[in-house]
């Protein structure tokens, strides 16, 4: 059971079948191996869709290889 704390009132509990993927956890990112690439691909979308990423400040989770754009914020 993986649980995130993404910053709703409430914990986000996701189960991964620990038989067929490895998960590591370093300070602000989440390695996950697996032979089985479907699977990985899949609970890696769950883990992505939890928190959506802000445009703004470039908070959420995306892959490690994604091109994030920024939107400018407003100027007085």
């Amino acid at each position: 059971m993986l649980i995130l704390k993404v910053g709703y009132s409430h914990l986000v509990n996701i189960s991964l079948p620990l038989e067929k993927i490895k998960l590591k956890i370093q300070k602000n990112s989440i390695i996950l191996e697996s032979t089985d690439n479907i699977i990985l691909g899949n609970i890696c979308n769950i883990i992505k869709n939890c928190r959506s990423i802000d445009v703004y400040k470039a908070k959420g989770f995306f892959f490690r290889n994604d091109k994030i754009k920024l939107k400018p914020v407003k100027k007085k």
